[in-house]
């Protein structure tokens, strides 16, 4: 199911890349509830596309939803949540800004952190 949803971010990802499609797309996190809801459609020459993955971490399950086929498929989820946030012991390294600082609300300012997350063995590199 991991390699699944990576293939689809993926696919999702290299479509914008070569495609010049129209965009759309949201992303919705609920730490407390333990889901995860990636919407995404649009269009180019070759076509539409349009997916909606709601991820049931509590439930163990996926909702893979095509409105334009409007079909909803119910899939086994085998993957552990891992909640967004800073790990504690962590520590500031850097700020980028993502877009454009040139211009007022079109960029983004990321602080850059370095820690572990003991949860899921994850080193820093």
């Amino acid at each position: 199911m991991k390699v699944r949803v990576l293939l689809f971010i993926c696919s999702c990802l290299a479509w914008n890349a070569c495609a010049q499609p129209s965009p759309c797309g949201t992303f919705d996190y609920d730490a407390l509830g333990q889901q995860i809801r990636i919407r995404s459609s649009g269009s180019s020459p070759s076509g539409t596309f349009s997916l909606d993955l709601l991820m049931q971490f509590q439930q163990k399950v996926v909702y893979e939803i095509d409105y334009l086929e409007r079909t909803c498929k119910k899939v086994p989820l085998d993957a552990p949540f891992n909640p967004i946030q800073i790990p504690p012991g962590s520590f500031p390294v850097a700020q980028t800004v993502l877009g454009t600082s040139s211009v007022a609300g079109m960029g983004l300012l990321a602080n850059t952190w370095y820690g572990e997350i003991p949860e899921i063995q994850g080193k820093p590199c």
